[in-house]
């Protein structure tokens, strides 16, 4: 079933607004059943973005949807949404004349330098992203010594560079091709992987393949306003040609490892970092789900008591009082007469 644009980012701003999905949005019921944190759903729909004005969206199952010009119905790309074991959401988009191929990956030959590395380490935090896989298991049959030295703990590394495979849609395209694979975890935090090329390349100098990686601090909130602590960007002009990403660094997808080696000719690294970057336009119910709680008042000072009543309940020990020095007794001075409202004695 074909939806417009407009229906299909309504409803997905309907689903993060905690309101009722607009009938037969397919777009907006694939995002319902991913059961996202609110922190994944406003990654997503910042990702996703808009698409050109008169684009059709069809649902061809799997989570994958095809665009379409809404007036020719012409193919102009296609994306696709799943969830992984991890808990992650995973989203990746084409525009031009290809399809995605899940089943080979390619990994973008952009090497980080120390510096952009950091940052990037710096910007995930915590993130799952960063979780160090575990040490391979003995050999079966074998043993392990009960005395053995733990294994040292591995240091975070970022996630590879890795999209899925590219099927021009007839060998004589031409045009540009974009693809981006983004994924975010419960917490909002996460990466996306781009690249940018003109087909066919007949001068790679002048019509380089543009890759970028982007790093996302997680999504967290003061109450108020919904930011990203950090954004980090870091983008190369590589002269090679699409159709050698896959002749060099494709691979099953199952098995694909990190590009080692020599990388096409490159114009260097371009890092750009961002600050608490606000995440606009959210929703009051995703707004008070980010929150942070409000801060609990002394029990002391809510239930009406003395600060060492407070202090007792806390669990310190209230401070010694000490009497007040005795003084002689003073003849007590009557009140004066109060004058009254009308002036009258």
């Amino acid at each position: 079933m074909r939806k417009t644009l407009t229906a299909a980012l309504g409803g997905t701003a309907l689903l993060c607004s905690g309101q009722a999905l607009a009938a037969g949005n397919s777009v907006a019921q694939a995002i319902q059943k991913l059961h996202l944190s609110a922190q994944q759903l406003l990654s997503v729909r910042d990702f996703l973005g808009t698409f050109a004005r008169g684009t059709d969206i069809e649902a061809s199952g799997s989570g994958l949807f095809i665009l379409r010009d809404s007036a020719s119905m012409n193919y102009s790309g296609e994306f696709s949404l799943s969830a992984n074991a991890d808990g992650s959401v995973e989203i990746e988009r084409v525009s031009g004349p290809a399809t995605l191929d899940a089943s080979r990956a390619v990994t973008l030959p952009l090497k980080l330098d120390r510096k952009s590395t950091a940052q990037a380490l710096k910007a995930l935090g915590n993130s799952p992203a960063l979780v160090p896989k575990p040490s391979a298991a003995p050999p079966p049959g074998t043993t392990q010594p009960i005395e053995a030295a733990p294994a040292p703990a591995l240091a975070p590394s970022l996630p590879p560079p890795q999209l899925a495979r590219l099927k021009l849609t007839n060998p004589q395209a031409t045009g540009i091709v974009s693809q981006a694979r983004a994924t975010f975890f419960r917490d909002g935090s996460g990466y996306a992987h781009s690249f940018r090329a003109q087909i066919p390349a007949t001068d790679l100098v002048s019509t380089p393949l543009r890759v970028s990686d982007k790093y996302f601090a997680p999504v967290q909130s003061d109450g108020v306003k919904v930011y990203r602590a950090a954004i980090v960007e870091i983008d190369s002009d590589l002269q090679i040609a699409l159709a050698d990403l896959e002749t060099r660094y494709g691979c099953d997808a199952a098995t694909c490892k990190p590009v080692h080696g020599a990388r096409p000719v490159s114009n260097g690294n371009h890092f750009i970092k961002w600050t608490r970057v606000l995440v606009a336009s959210v929703p009051a119910p995703l707004l008070a789900q980010i929150a942070p709680p409000p801060a609990t008042p002394a029990i002391g000072a809510a239930q009406g008591g003395s600060p060492a009543a407070a202090s007792s309940a806390a669990g310190t020990p209230p401070a010694p009082v000490t009497a007040p020095a005795a003084v002689p007794d003073k003849p007590r001075a009557e009140p004066s007469p109060t004058p009254s409202p009308t002036g009258g004695g």
